[in-house]
């Protein structure tokens, strides 16, 4: 324990920063919540949880965190080793994020409820501070690499989780953990059809299967890169990665999230086969990992019946989408600048009444959300800010390219799981309208952003035997 506090950082404060930062990102799919007021949870006669307005126990660790951060890090002006934004031309990438800010703190003058605008604004500045913080931590390489283990540890249990609640077909009741209450027979939950019998998907702690597939994604990711690895391993440790790709395989395929496993197949493949170009060689961890991950994908072919079919009675997906497109449009044109952060289903049950509860929720298209609700000004920042990350990505990778092999792998997975995470933006809303779902992305954005540095640490030499 003492040889992992020492290994964190340089001195006391940057290592009880870290430590803190770990903990942050071990909790994140933890749900527990302080709910503000349920004055307006009910749209169209049953509760939406869309128009609760809640804070997260994990929002304020993250502040407390920002804050320790601020009081404690070296400083960038020569007295100490920390860079700043501007010497390795990062600082322009946050103005769009801050550009977000701004508009979501002006849309909360003219949002129909300002109050839930008020709250979707907090969101926003703490998803902020901590891809800030982060990004300028995850300059050095050892760092980084205990953040991502420190998220695959928490996605393991998520695994488990999601797996005892599909084979159990119920919740644990840990509901003050943040898992939601969910059964067969209970509405609201995300279900699918098999031989006339109805199952409850995976959850975990997780508000919504799709937003567990992503987390338990990225970790697959992690470890799919480094089982590739040559650092004369232990045969101990490479059975430890055979069971964590098994276990977060099958936990991702018991989500029956379509678009998220269809995505981590092929952005999988190519991670598989950029690695296998780069070290030359299978490794017998990621080969059986995979074998026990295809194993559970038969398993559970019967299971698969419903969710092949596009739309039926019990398969809505597409229509629900389809009414959620509509209603963004009739926002868009009634409310240019914006309804505020939050307020799209109340917004839409104004403009759009007399349907059924379930059709009342956040449009699924991330950058449709964002026009929703900060208007086209705010779609304007975020297309800015992807193109300037975009730019700045592969400048900084281009010109790193005789950089050593575990770098270049880090730096393919991150481009690769990009392009997973971006194809489930356009396709659901949670990076945008859940917490958990915004501090997922903001790992990943802050991991590119460091990736983007010119000044980026690499990772200490470790002693082999």
């Amino acid at each position: 324990m003492k040889t992992f506090w020492r290994k964190l950082g340089a001195n006391r404060p940057e290592r009880l920063v870290r430590a803190l930062l770990l903990l942050v990102v071990f909790l994140l799919p933890i749900g527990s919540v302080l709910i503000l007021s349920e004055a307006r949870s009910e749209v169209a006669g049953a509760r939406n949880s869309f128009a609760v307005p809640v804070l997260y126990a994990i929002e304020l660790l993250i502040v407390a965190a920002a804050l320790l951060w601020a009081r404690l890090r070296p400083r960038a002006d020569g007295s100490g080793e920390g860079p700043s934004e501007s010497s390795n031309g990062t600082a322009g990438l946050y103005m769009p994020l801050l550009g977000l800010i701004g508009l979501a703190a002006a849309a909360t003058l003219w949002a129909p409820w300002p109050f839930l605008a008020g709250i979707g604004l907090v969101h926003l500045f703490v998803a902020f501070l901590f891809v800030y913080v982060l990004a300028h931590e995850f300059r050095d390489r050892a760092f980084f690499e205990k953040v991502l283990w420190t998220l695959t540890a928490g996605a393991a249990i998520q695994a488990v989780w999601g797996i005892g609640q599909f084979l159990m077909q119920r919740d644990f009741g840990l509901w003050w953990l943040g898992e939601s209450d969910i059964a067969p027979g209970r509405a609201g939950v995300a279900k699918l059809v098999a031989d006339g019998d109805t199952y409850v998907r995976a959850y975990g702690s997780l508000p919504h299967p799709n937003l567990l597939a992503a987390y338990l994604s990225a970790a697959a990711f992690w470890v799919g890169t480094v089982v590739f690895w040559k650092d004369g391993r232990s045969r101990l440790t490479k059975l430890g990665y055979v069971l964590l790709l098994g276990l977060l395989g099958a936990g991702l395929l018991v989500t029956f999230s379509r678009v998220a496993i269809v995505a981590t197949l092929v952005g999988g493949a190519l991670v598989a086969l950029f690695s296998w170009r780069r070290w030359k060689r299978l490794p017998w961890p990621a080969a059986m990992g995979a074998l026990v991950t295809l194993v559970v994908a038969l398993a559970l072919t019967p299971y698969w019946q419903g969710r092949t079919v596009v739309e039926s009675a019990r398969e809505t997906g597409v229509s629900n989408r389809t009414v959620g497109y509509g209603q963004a449009a009739k926002i868009i044109a009634d409310q240019p600048l914006g309804v505020g952060a939050g307020n799209f289903v109340l917004a839409a049950r104004s403009l759009d009444p007399g349907r059924p509860a379930y059709q009342y929720q956040p449009v699924h298209a991330v950058p449709l959300l964002v026009l929703t609700e900060l208007g086209v000004l705010g779609g304007a920042m975020l297309l800015w800010f992807a193109v300037r990350l975009g730019r700045r990505f592969h400048d900084g990778t281009r010109l790193g390219a005789s950089r050593d092999r575990r770098q270049r792998s880090i730096e393919f997975t991150l481009f690769t799981l990009t392009g997973v995470f971006t194809l489930i933006s356009l396709t659901d809303h949670f990076f945008w309208s859940l917490s958990q779902g915004m501090l997922l992305g903001g790992v990943l954005v802050a991991a590119l952003i460091a990736t983007a540095s010119a000044d980026r640490r690499p990772a200490r030499t470790r002693r082999r035997s």
